[in-house]
């Protein structure tokens, strides 16, 4: 790197660093105000266990940290060169508006790899060990755990939603099988090995409504493949799924795909806004302007922050649920960002 690289380069870090600090340490006392008496109790806290459930709450949020942190550290840098004439001063030496920038992209492509990284590594294990201490320290241990329903994702891409599996039985128990919109079949059980249903009740959709138009002792449902082996591992939920994971996963012939890339996207899209702040920031903090005020400009920011984080979170419940595909649920807003902050970018530059 040039000297003027490294000098900007290492404010920008500097900024980062203590604006990320400062975020996780807001979100810690915050969180642990609201914790504190809700779910522990009186009862005071392991000091190392707490330290430990911290470091992993700030593994799982990381995907906002750090956007938030350089977007904040990127306005308050370039609003000071601004404000004292260094950005003038460097752009009379030669320096396009580009290469000022290039620091800035190098220390976004490093978040870029450590949030990948995160994702790959840590933030799966990490969301389960915080679940496990939250239950660890609850104050009401007592109250028995509600049962979940499971569900299983067919070949065919329809849905088994069932109380409970029977290993011994090789049984599912309380069985709802979601044909399709239109066709639900219930069962109180259903044989695995021999396809074969107990006390089945068929529900179709007429005038908008599902009606009972069916009943059954016993019914074979030979149109049901399900793979013992496969299909009755422990679940584990997408959000605690490496990237490895998501993607191979994703590859394979299931009628989960639609999730799986929908997560894999989510835990890529999240990284992508790094760059995409400061394409956003860039033309707003270099103009001069007597008049500027640094709140309005910090207050828009963190406005439109939130609003793409919501429309993010908005577009995985859609890609989930297929109402859209994943690749345009996420691909559509990144792309509507980049556009509408690379043309001002480069017009200014």
């Amino acid at each position: 790197m040039k000297i003027w690289q490294r000098y900007l380069f290492f404010r920008l870090l500097k900024s980062f660093l203590f604006i990320l600090f400062s975020i996780f340490t807001l979100f810690s006392i915050v969180d642990l105000a609201i914790r504190s008496g809700k779910i522990f109790g009186s009862h005071l806290l392991p000091d190392f266990e707490t330290i430990l459930y911290y470091f992993y709450q700030f593994s799982n949020y990381l995907g906002y940290f750090f956007p938030l942190a350089l977007l904040l550290s990127s306005i308050q840098v370039l609003l000071d060169l601004n404000s004292h004439n260094e950005l003038t001063a460097l752009q009379m030496g030669s320096l396009s508006r580009k290469k000022l920038l290039a620091p800035f992209f190098i220390l976004a492509g490093i978040l870029f790899i450590l949030s990948l990284a995160n994702q790959q590594w840590v933030a799966p294990s990490a969301q389960a060990s915080a679940f496990q201490y939250t239950v660890a320290h609850a104050r009401h241990k007592k109250k028995q755990l509600r049962e979940h329903v499971q569900t299983l994702i067919l070949e065919d891409g329809s849905e088994m939603i069932y109380q409970r599996f029977d290993a011994n039985k090789k049984e599912l128990f309380d069985v709802f099988w979601i044909q399709n919109p239109s066709k639900i079949w219930h069962m109180k059980y259903f044989q695995v090995g021999l396809s074969e249903g107990r006390y089945v009740d068929q529900f179709s959709r007429g005038n908008s409504l599902l009606e009972k138009v069916a009943s059954f002792d016993k019914r074979l449902f030979p149109e049901i493949h399900i793979d013992e082996e496969a299909a009755f591992k422990p679940f584990i939920p997408y959000e605690q799924r490496t990237l490895k994971q998501l993607a191979f996963q994703s590859l394979a012939k299931s009628g989960e795909r639609p999730k799986l890339l929908a997560h894999l996207l989510y835990k890529f899209s999240q990284p992508l806004l790094l760059f995409l702040a400061i394409l956003a920031i860039a033309p707003v903090t270099f103009r001069f302007s007597r008049t500027r005020s640094a709140f309005a400009v910090i207050a828009f920011a963190l406005f439109g922050f939130v609003s793409v984080m919501m429309c993010l979170d908005g577009m995985l419940i859609l890609a989930e649920n297929q109402v859209l595909p994943a690749a345009i649920a996420f691909g559509a807003p990144l792309l509507a960002i980049f556009v509408l902050s690379y043309r001002p970018f480069t017009r200014k530059s």
